[in-house]
């Protein structure tokens, strides 16, 4: 049984990724800090396995660089990087690919192409200028509503609305609009796509934390 020194200001149990990053926020604030962790290694849910020669990783799969609080608390130069190109490849009746005209690689351009309406391109130019991260949540309508209104029904049926379900862990898209809007600027333009660490998710706890 470990046992926790008291002569400290706070103790955290759990050294994941939230665990750390109050650790990290809370000693920049002067506190003493103790984080207790049950298992052998830090990251909680997010950890990576060598299983034959290949990563496997747990946990949430993607990092998206334009995240803020991503940002301010890790180190991107020591999780070493590898990105996706920006879009998707679709797998339902058929196989499908979606991206940015003219700038989604060839080689991720798997079966046949989802192709947007020219409406469904100005909608999504519209979410990406103007739409911050909303300080209070007022609006009342869903995701579901909001894309549903806005968008083709091909685009919202095959991409929208399956990737959304993933992004908010939610089946029925029931969380605001202004969260769909402000998440789809992240996507859009913040500055990189997805990512993964070179060496595996659970880097993502045990790298150097920005200091």
């Amino acid at each position: 049984m470990v046992k926790i020194h008291m002569d400290v200001d706070i103790c955290i149990i759990g050294a994941g990724v939230a665990g750390l990053s109050a650790a990290k926020l809370l000693y920049e604030k002067g506190y003493s800090i103790y984080v207790a962790e049950a298992q052998e290694k830090v990251g909680g849910r997010i950890q990576t396995d060598w299983i034959n020669g290949y990563l496997c990783d747990h946990g949430f799969q993607v990092i998206l660089p334009s995240y803020p609080s991503a940002k301010r608390l890790l180190d991107y130069r020591s999780l070493n990087l590898g990105a996706y190109p920006r879009g998707a490849v679709i797998f339902s009746d058929q196989v499908e690919w979606f991206g940015p005209p003219l700038m989604y690689p060839r080689r991720w351009q798997f079966g046949k192409r989802l192709s947007p309406s020219f409406r469904d391109w100005i909608c999504f130019i519209f979410e990406a200028l103007d739409s911050p991260y909303p300080k209070q949540i007022d609006e009342q309508k869903t995701t579901y509503d909001y894309i549903s209104e806005r968008y083709s029904p091909t685009l919202v049926k095959k991409f929208l609305l399956p990737f959304f379900q993933g992004v908010f862990i939610d089946p029925n898209c029931l969380v605001s609009a202004q969260l769909f809007r402000y998440y789809w600027r992240l996507f859009a333009l913040g500055g990189g796509s997805y990512t993964v660490p070179r060496n595996g998710r659970n880097t993502q706890a045990t790298c150097q934390f920005n200091s």
